[in-house]
Parts: C-alpha cells; structure tokens; sequence
C-alpha cells in the first residue's frame, strides 16, 4: 500500500560513506535471494481467490440512490477490464516529485525529512514493454546535509499507461475484477454493492474541435459503514464509453494498525481455517507478541496512519483514448509522539499517441541468482544444513561478483556508444510488463537538467 510503501522509502534511504567490492557482491547476492521470496509472495497474493461479502438482493437495491447511478457504475466497471487494442504506443514525458517529512508533535511544524523528483523520457509500446530514459533528477536529505545521500527510487518511476493498469492509482498496480476487503475495497469492481452506497451527481458537456460531443457524469461514491478499507469521493466517466476521466477520494477513516491487527488475529482464532492475507494479513503479523513485544507496542501507539486526498485527471488524445494527465496523493502516518506525512505528484505530456515512430524493445530480465544456480532445488534455505548453506553462500558471492564485473563491461560498452546505461530492468505481472530504466553514464548532468 502506498502509505506503508512511503514510510519503507524513507527508512530505507541511505547515506553512502564508501563502498566495499566484497560488500557489494555480499548485499547484492542478498537482494537477488531476498528478491526471489519477495516475488514469489507477491505472484501467490494475485493468485489467491478474492475474499469479499456476498451481493444479496438487499445489497443491491440499497446500494443506489437512483436509476441513473447503478447504469452508470455497470458502464464504469465493463469499462475498467475492458482494454483497448488500439492504444499500441505513446511518447510521453512524466514527472515526479515524492515529499516525506517528520514531526514530533500532533500539531506544530513539520520538517523535510527528504524530496525527491525526477523528469524522465517514457517510451512504451504493446510489443516492446516500456523504457524510461531518465533526464533529471535531484534528492535532499536535510538531515544528512554533511555526508553524500540517495534514495533508491527506480521502483516507483511513473508509467502512465500499460495495460491492465489500475485507474485509481492507489492500492493494487494491476486492476481485478473482483473487490477482495484484504486490501483496499475498489468502488468500481464487482461485488462493491455491499460496501458503498452510489448516487449521480452533476454532468458536464463539450464539443471537441472535430465536432464530436463528450458527455461527462458524475458518479457519487458513499461506504456503508466507516472502516480503513473503505474510500468516500466522486468519480467522474466518459458517459459514452464508461472510462474514468476524473477522480477525486481519501480513506473513509484512518488506518489504526494496532485495532486491526487485534481484529484479525481474534477472527483468526475463533476460525481455525481462516486465512486473511493481504494488507489484514500484514497488520495481524504485528500482533504476535513473538514479534511486538508489549512495552514496544505500547510506547509505539498510536500506530496510524492515513490517505487525505487522491486526485487523478485524465485527458483525452487522439480522439479516442483517455490517458492520465496529473496524479496526486496526500496522507500521513504516526507512530507515538513523530509524525510523517507525505505528498506524490505525478504528471505527464505526451508527445505523441500511436505516431507511428519505432519504439525500443525491453531484453528479458536476467534470472536470479538463486534461480540461475539452484534452479532444479525447491528446498527452503533454512532447511538446508549448514554445511550447505555455507556453501551456496560462497557460490552465490562469487556469482554476484562474476555478474557485477558483467554488468560493468556492459555499461561500458552502452556508455561508450549512447552515453547511456540500462541500470534496471524490471518485470510486472509475471513478466506481462517489461520496464527498463535508462539512466545517463556522467550522473551530473541530472541534477543540473533543467
């Protein structure tokens, strides 16, 4: 979820000293095992059969305050899975600025704990994946003002279209038909009757130069009850076609870490077969008292945290295709006395939209380690002996060095010829998106980009 993701993002920025070559094989074998696991928990998360409450005939009717609201979410949510094979490519320039601050008090004056933005080239096509070709880039640290700071934030460059994207942005990165209440509950996927309340609300209509006609409506969204799971805002859709065109929503309460982690391991309990999973999964392991002790998670609480506002605007190019044009988020999270809130804003220009132009083809990522040299062996590690351990352990050393002394003549060779390198490769959905970042080899150029 994109609160604890920010939170993760600020922990994890480090502060560079020096480097060490053994090191580096060392932590990088450890990302590519870690990386292995990380993976293979996320594919089974996707996998597992939605949890949701059932739609009654009850539901239903009292899920809509009027006729016009229930045809227009049928029309949003047929729209929201349907993909339009016509949008092969697009040339577009993103941006992105991610703000997390920190403070001590309730109320009183937050400080800047770190920024970050970036500007980068966006080149996707159907065929070829997605290359993001970075242009500029700059971090601040305000508290590590003395020693030389960055953020590693390859993970989260913007994309603004691939398909099977979610139109809301936040929660999941993929769009599922179904609501699953383990993670946030989606207001336009089916099943939503039994947790929101819907109404229409105002219209607007323009004419578009060529003549053609764009009806917007306005779809209210209300939950039934307040929980962290639920959002309150309002939707606006191309009436024609169903696509979202603007959306504007926050949390219906703010997540209380603690209350749900307690909630879901007495639900736990009384059913011996149930499994939550998901987001109520995580927030239960916090729970166990092997894991939070009960003076850590006294001076811990409150353990809160919140999305404010989520405003996403789409437009309309080539006549026919509505792609995003400006995303922003806002929320905060706190934990006892210290407080962090944080902003993402994301936009994006596009330069061309199925021009025709040849696109760059995304390589296949490189396996992982593990699966490189132990492919065949599905043995978890801890039940390895240790003698074995050990020994892949090397092997894995010394195949992270033979891989980093590769990667470096590559880069050489890229350097030399574009004066760029492919400093990440990245794969969605089981290898459904391909993303490569490219970044130029004289790094300064970044901070000086306009």
């Amino acid at each position: 979820m994109l609160v604890a993701f920010t939170i993760a993002l600020a922990l994890q920025a480090s502060v560079r000293v020096g480097g060490d070559p053994q090191g580096d094989s060392a932590r990088q074998a450890r990302r590519d095992s870690i990386r292995v696991v990380v993976e293979q928990r996320r594919r089974d998360r996707e996998r597992r059969p939605p949890r949701r409450i059932p739609v009654t005939a009850e539901l239903e009717r009292t899920a809509f305050l009027d006729p016009g609201a229930r045809a227009l979410l049928l029309r949003a949510r047929d729209a929201r899975m349907r993909q339009d094979s016509t949008l092969a490519s697009y040339d577009a320039s993103a941006y992105q600025r991610v703000s997390v601050g920190i403070g001590f008090r309730a109320i009183g004056r937050d400080r800047l704990l770190f920024r970050t933005e970036n500007a980068s080239r966006v080149r996707w096509s159907r065929e070829g994946g997605a290359v993001v070709d970075l242009k500029g880039r700059r971090t601040v640290f305000p508290a590590f003002a003395e020693a030389e700071a960055e953020a590693d934030m390859h993970e989260i460059q913007a994309l603004p279209y691939y398909p099977g994207r979610e139109a809301l942005w936040i929660g999941s990165q993929e769009a599922r038909a179904e609501v699953d209440d383990r993670e946030l509950v989606h207001p336009i996927a089916l099943g939503s009757e039994a947790y929101y309340r819907f109404a229409s609300g105002d219209s607007l209509d323009f004419t578009l130069p060529d003549g053609a006609k764009i009806n917007l409506r306005e779809l209210r969204v209300e939950p039934r009850r307040p929980e962290w799971r639920l959002s309150v805002g309002s939707f606006w859709f191309d009436q024609s076609t169903g696509q979202l065109v603007r959306a504007v929503y926050r949390l219906a309460v703010p997540i209380d870490v603690w209350a749900i982690a307690k909630e879901e391991s007495e639900r736990a309990r009384s059913d011996t077969s149930y499994r939550s999973g998901g987001m109520a999964g995580e927030f239960r392991e916090l729970e166990e008292e092997d894991d939070v002790p009960g003076w850590v998670r006294a001076m811990m609480s409150p353990l809160q945290a919140n999305l404010e506002a989520v405003t996403i605007e789409y437009g309309l190019y080539g006549g026919r295709f509505w792609l995003p044009r400006a995303q922003y988020a806002e929320g905060w999270a706190r934990a006892a006395f210290m407080r962090v809130p944080f902003k993402i804003e994301e936009s994006f220009k596009y330069a061309s939209v199925n021009g025709g132009e040849e696109m760059p083809t995304v390589p296949e990522r490189p396996r992982s380690l593990l699966d490189s040299l132990f492919a065949s062996d599905s043995t978890p590690w801890s039940a390895l002996p240790r003698e074995e351990r050990r020994r892949r352990t090397q092997l894995l050393v010394q195949a992270a060095e033979d891989r980093r002394k590769s990667r470096e003549a590559r880069r050489a060779e890229e350097c030399e010829r574009t004066g760029t390198y492919t400093s990440d490769y990245e794969e969605r959905f089981d290898g459904r998106l391909r993303v490569a970042l490219r970044t130029p080899c004289d790094t300064t150029v970044l901070s000086r980009s306009p």
